[in-house]
């Protein structure tokens, strides 16, 4: 499993990771919040970055399903920029079991306002997993699902009339939560124990943005394939890489490690429709600072993945050492 110990040169950088963008109950906590379009551009962007992340989103949100290939629906969120200039590149975002859309409107939203189009699919009758045969069946169709709503993204975009013209259907990106994390990777090219493998890949996605993925178990460990050694795409985890394997030395698979407790970085993010809240004794506090800069480093890793930007790749780095603002502890950003 990965450790935390960091190594320089041509060895590989090791850390625990993790990343988030946001979630909606930041909108009710920030009432006097400014919106906010493009992150900055001047070389050292992290601070109005990190201030604009904390605003609320200039995006539209649009709600439609999708008949899928088995005729059940799939459910489709879609949010794009209400401010914004040229063409917008196709995020696609997978997520978690049985969560809510709604709690991921401000990651949506925030993609959005960069200047994106951001397609959020909730996968039809996938349940939580209770044996090895259900997990892997829950894999594949999240995945089928994903990739048939990209096979048919001119006909669920349609409803948005002349808005649809302004969408970049050749520049494809990938987002995932929990569950939906993996299937992030494995649509780029990686199993479950972070080695190449292309039986879920698709070729038109070029970049993956992988959040808190749920801890590997021993059945993936035996379900390792490595026939194929194709990746598709460039890769951003984001979770505690205790609980992960390894990456290739050399993959450039890139990490962000920041201090979050819970993969919904309290209750933020992918909360459950009708779930209770546990004793409050046990509860976390909203994260929202730490959401903030999660968002900041996703924001530059799409710009460089699928806008081209060469300079948010060293943007990323950039943000090793720094300070978030109101939590006091420092960031800390690897590659393999």
């Amino acid at each position: 499993m990965i450790s935390k110990k960091l190594f320089d040169g041509k060895v590989c950088r090791r850390s625990a990771i993790i990343t988030a963008l946001g979630a909606p109950c930041f909108l009710a906590a920030n009432a006097n919040a400014k919106p906010f379009g493009f992150f900055g551009s001047n070389k050292d962007s992290f601070k109005d970055a990190f201030d604009a992340c904390m605003g609320v989103p200039m995006a539209q949100f649009v709600n439609t399903k999708l008949r899928a290939f088995d005729k059940s629906e799939i459910g489709i969120r879609m949010a794009y920029p209400l401010v914004s200039d040229g063409r917008w590149p196709i995020i696609i975002c997978s997520v978690d079991d049985n969560a809510d859309p709604i709690s991921y409107d401000l990651m949506v939203g925030t993609m959005a306002a960069k200047g994106y189009f951001v397609i959020l699919v909730m996968p039809s009758d996938v349940m939580p997993p209770n044996s090895k045969a259900s997990k892997i069946t829950n894999n594949t169709r999240r995945a089928q699902q994903v990739r048939f709503t990209l096979d048919k993204i001119i006909e669920v975009t349609s409803i948005l009339g002349d808005v649809q013209k302004r969408i970049d259907f050749d520049t494809i990106g990938i987002a995932g939560h929990g569950e939906g994390a993996w299937t992030a990777l494995e649509l780029i090219g990686w199993n479950r124990m972070l080695l190449p493998n292309s039986d879920l890949a698709d070729g038109r996605i070029r970049g993956a943005y992988s959040l808190m993925p749920t801890p590997v178990s021993s059945d993936d460990e035996n379900n390792t394939n490595q026939r194929r050694q194709i990746i598709y795409g460039r890769t951003m985890i984001a979770g505690d890489l205790d609980s992960f394997p390894d990456p290739p030395t050399g993959s450039g698979v890139i990490g962000l490690d920041l201090p979050s407790k819970s993969s919904g970085f309290g209750g933020l993010l992918g909360r459950i429709r009708g779930k209770k809240r546990e004793d409050k004794k046990h509860d976390e506090q909203p994260q929202r600072e730490i959401l903030a800069t999660a968002c900041v480093a996703a924001g530059y890793f799409f710009d460089w993945s699928l806008k081209g930007k060469k300079d948010k790749f060293n943007e990323i780095l950039s943000m090793n050492g720094k300070e978030i603002p109101s939590v006091g502890k420092k960031i800390r950003v690897v590659r393999a």
